[in-house]
């Protein structure tokens, strides 16, 4: 995701269980906001727990996670 480009728009965008991997939210909603039609949907699926919260932590460029987490910036 953080080097996906596309100048096409689309009607439906879906997420599963990639945001919780992502560090830039914000920058992220945007680019979504960006592909989508005008009255598009945009679903997101998100793995959470109400009492034990789990922060990613890097562990190296070997961790396939913690490359992507990094590119972000």
């Amino acid at each position: 995701m953080n080097e996906f480009a596309s100048d096409q728009r689309f009607d439906r965008i879906v997420s599963v269980e990639m945001f919780e991997h992502m560090r830039n939210w914000r920058a992220l909603f945007r680019r979504v906001h960006e592909w989508l039609r005008p009255g598009g949907r945009f679903l997101l699926h998100s793995f959470c727990h109400r009492s034990t919260p789990y922060f990613f932590e890097e562990q190296g460029p070997t961790d396939w996670m913690d490359a992507i987490s990094s590119a972000a910036g």
